[in-house]
């Protein structure tokens, strides 16, 4: 009868013939499984026990767990790469609007996707799209469609593939990246957005477009936009409860909502951000105007609309109707520059009025934070200087803006 060998410490022999391993590390037991061969549990054991000495030994549990985990994220990236761009954007546009992202900024997303990215890459599946792929299309996207346009739908098309990266912020946990890495080129020096000069109205030229309107009701809402630096959709959502008075009979504006008509009519929305939300001082340029169409013009009811619809009662008014009125006077003040022998004003939109009111603002002293806490800037920055403007600071800045041109 053949005597049995002498195995070493943490080799056994099962009934079965294998050997089963066993190691003694940091106070407890593992068991690093069974082998055919002696030479291999050997082998096995000895691989261990070195990993112990430099530190470096996994439990082999904990292994086979960490690599479980590492095949099914291998494998459910491999099939959310084969999902198509479509899926990708109907994804990451549920996700915005289950984040509780403004409408108005979903449609604009889904506007610049499905008119200027889907067509081409729509079908395609998200892992095969290259950046040199999307080098061409941003080409062509500039040379069909102007540096105005590109750099935004460029910024849409950002946010999509950091969505599938897994890089977009406030994902939910448990989030599977589509993709590893975003193919997404950076913009160039040529593709950034195309400078415009937009014209700074003289107070005696922003005074003379409020003249050239056509209807009456119409001129106290450009000097009040100019002056107070609003955007159209702010304008349009002031109801008289609105305009208040401060403790030294100052006149202000609360901006608390803004009008939209983007995708699904007229509505009325929040702003983006708190710093949208403010209270400002309205300039003395601005404040008799005001003050007379109010008692001219609107109702007497605290919801009552400062500039409402023509001729529909309390009714929000439409931005794409006041744009239209407001090119009509521009093209006029333009015609009257040309006839004075001064350049023509170009392209002046409402925004121009924010701009110049901004402008003038700046020109009478007042500094970078001022600035964003009376334009109601959405930069997290701005947000935080806006809560300690100082408002006595703000409303004597507003009423140091002169008539006299510059």
């Amino acid at each position: 009868m053949a005597t049995p060998r002498k195995l070493p410490r943490g080799i056994t022999l099962n009934p079965s013939g294998r050997y089963r391993v066993k190691l003694y590390a940091q106070d407890r037991e593992f068991s690093l499984g069974t082998f055919a061969a002696l030479a291999d549990a050997k082998a096995a054991l000895a691989v261990a026990q070195g990993e112990v000495a430099r530190g470096t030994f996994i439990p082999p549990a904990e292994r086979r767990r960490a690599l479980k985990a590492e095949a099914e994220a291998a494998s459910a990236r491999a099939a959310a790469e084969s999902r198509t761009v479509r899926q990708l954007a109907d994804a990451f546009l549920a996700w915005k609007e289950g984040a509780g992202l403004a409408w108005g900024s979903v449609y604009t997303y889904r506007r610049h996707l499905e008119g200027h990215f889907l067509p081409e890459f729509g079908d395609r599946a998200v892992g095969a799209v290259t950046t040199v792929d999307l080098n061409a299309w941003l080409d062509r996207l500039e040379s069909d469609h102007g540096a105005s346009v590109a750099p935004e739908v460029h910024g849409t098309v950002t946010a999509l593939f950091k969505f599938a990266a897994g890089q977009a912020r406030d994902l939910p946990r448990g989030f599977t990246p589509w993709i590893t890495a975003s193919p997404v080129p950076a913009l160039t020096r040529t593709r950034r957005r195309e400078h415009r000069e937009v014209t700074i109205l003289a107070p005696s030229e922003l005074a003379r477009l409020s003249e050239l309107m056509t209807y009456p009701e119409d001129r106290a809402l450009i000097l009040t936009a100019g002056w107070c630096a609003l955007r159209i959709g702010e304008a349009l959502a002031l109801r008289r409860r609105h305009v208040v008075t401060d403790d030294a009979g100052r006149l202000m504006l609360r901006i608390e909502t803004q009008v939209q008509a983007r995708g699904r009519g007229l509505y009325e929305a929040p702003p983006k951000s708190e710093a949208g939300r403010r209270t400002i001082y309205v300039p003395a340029l601005a404040r008799e105007a005001l003050t007379a169409h109010l008692a001219q013009h609107v109702g007497a009811t605290a919801d009552a609309l400062l500039f409402p619809r023509r001729g529909g009662g309390n009714q929000l008014n439409n931005p794409n109707t006041i744009g239209k009125r407001l090119k009509a006077a521009v093209d006029l003040l333009s015609r009257e520059r040309t006839e004075a022998g001064a350049e023509p004003l170009g392209r002046f939109t409402f925004h121009g009025l924010r701009h110049t009111g901004l402008t003038r603002l700046g020109q009478s002293g007042a500094t970078e934070a001022e600035l964003m806490a009376f334009a109601g800037h959405s930069d997290p920055k701005a947000v935080r200087i806006y809560q300690h403007a100082e408002r006595n600071r703000l409303a004597a800045l507003a009423d140091r803006m002169t008539g006299d041109d510059l």
